[in-house]
């Protein structure tokens, strides 16, 4: 009966993490690195360019930073916010 707990736990805390959704105006370059298909450098562009111009408005605006796309924004708006 434990093992059958222990694997529901790991299946249910796995579903969660694969759901996450962040915060773009406030998240670590860490925590952006945690999202599926964001990887490093991706989450270094995106810090760095929010330190130098402030907070996002839109998802879209994350199209001004190399290497993010329509097409990026698209696959990804399930995993990004721009509020908590």
């Amino acid at each position: 009966m434990k093992h059958i707990f222990l694997i529901f736990s790991l299946i249910l805390s796995f579903s969660v993490w694969a759901n996450e959704v962040i915060n773009i105006n406030d998240a670590t370059q860490k925590e952006l690195e945690s999202l599926k298909g964001v990887g490093p450098v991706i989450a270094e562009r995106i810090v760095h360019y929010r330190e130098i111009h402030g907070q996002f408005i839109s998802l879209h605006n994350l199209e001004r930073i190399k290497g993010i796309s329509s097409n990026w924004v698209e696959r990804h708006k399930h995993q990004l916010a721009l509020s908590d």
